[in-house]
């Protein structure tokens, strides 16, 4: 129907406006992905279906939204297309918004009545889908702030795996995405279902700018010994990738070259620095405490460290921690200060061992 004038062909051909091309396609659907905008108008007024999907489940709108189509997208909109309908997948014109990197078809959407929280059969929300896009910084930025007017939480927005959109981010080495929602507030600090955190993702995933990047945040409290799902600690990946072939990559796994493995080596020992000074600093303040027999202080602060070790999945320690309270809560002050004594003793011993490196045999799965 579009190689003929579009008002010819609407009267040569009636029965075919809403008909598919071999490749699955209306002629509303071309006229929106070529940016056609008075063919538009007219397959409107000719009362085309503006909702009907191509063969892959897409509206007019998903296509335009996602090309950045803007001025197809506001004759869409006020022709009252509907704004979140949904594809084969549950997504919606929003997430192909994101997922083109376009902020104004994005501004154009969350205007329109656009769900931002909308979740699709992973559970995952529009946002996720940014972290996928070539969105360059400004753009980023805007979208982000765009969501945070609409009161969206940004921590809030982890998918049915547990991954939040700043572990998306790191995951595609999504700089601008990345920067644009650590700087609004999003956290670092989540564990996805499979037991990985940040630092797993900055091992597998991540390239020299944004190993460095996350190394300027002075992020606190990141568990840098946490194993994962498959027993795999950050520090594991990072020597394993080192060595393993090519054909045993993962998804977006990259093997690091050796500015990477430096920016790496340097983000984890600094996280293990800080949680080693934290861990001594409370325990020297618990030791102080039982000098004094000071049961109140002494265990308030020992059940900090076990809450800590308890949620990075530490029982040994959390229990060797309980043990000790015990100790102070029956009043039992020698033995608690002989252990408190030793753990200090081995937690130091550790610290002068810093900074670890990568390349022992030991090291290598």
């Amino acid at each position: 129907m579009l190689g003929y004038g579009i008002s010819e062909a609407l009267e040569a051909e009636p029965w075919a406006i809403d008909q598919f091309d071999e490749e699955g396609y209306t002629p509303f659907q071309l006229a929106a992905q070529h940016n056609r905008v008075e063919c538009l108008k007219q397959l409107i007024t000719a009362q085309a279906d503006i909702n009907q999907k191509d063969w892959g489940g897409r509206t007019a709108l998903m296509l335009t939204a996602y090309w950045g189509r803007s001025v197809c997208m506001q004759v869409l909109l006020r022709a009252n297309c509907r704004v979140d309908q949904e594809d084969d997948c549950g997504m919606t014109a929003l997430y192909y918004a994101m997922w083109g990197g376009s902020g104004v078809a994005v501004a154009l959407l969350l205007a329109a009545g656009a769900s931002p929280t909308k979740r699709q059969k992973w559970n995952q929300t529009p946002l996720q889908f940014l972290a996928r896009s070539k969105v360059d910084q400004e753009t980023a930025d805007d979208i982000v702030r765009l969501l945070l007017v609409k009161r969206v939480d940004l921590c809030a927005l982890a998918d049915m795996g547990g991954v939040t959109p700043a572990l998306d981010a790191l995951y595609y080495t999504n700089m601008p995405v990345l920067r644009s929602l650590v700087e609004a507030g999003a956290s670092l600090h989540a564990v996805d279902h499979s037991s990985q955190n940040m630092l797993h993702r900055a091992a597998r995933f991540c390239n020299l700018d944004t190993l460095r990047y996350l190394n300027t945040l002075n992020c606190t409290g990141i568990n840098t010994e946490l194993y994962d799902s498959s027993g795999k600690r950050p520090w594991d990946y990072l020597c394993n990738l080192m060595y393993v072939p090519d054909l045993e990559l993962v998804d977006y796994e990259r093997r690091p070259n050796f500015e990477e493995q430096d920016a790496f080596v340097a983000l984890y020992n600094d996280l293990l620095l800080q949680n080693l000074q934290y861990e001594i600093d409370t325990l020297e303040q618990i030791l102080g405490a039982t000098v004094q027999h000071d049961k109140s202080a002494s265990s308030t602060n020992l059940e900090t460290l076990m809450r800590q070790k308890e949620d990075w999945k530490e029982s040994n320690l959390a229990a060797w921690y309980r043990g000790i309270n015990g100790l102070v809560r029956g009043g039992c002050w020698e033995q608690a200060t002989i252990d408190l004594e030793d753990t200090l003793e081995e937690l130091k011993s550790e610290k002068q061992s810093l900074p670890r490196k990568p390349g022992l045999i030991g090291d290598i799965l």
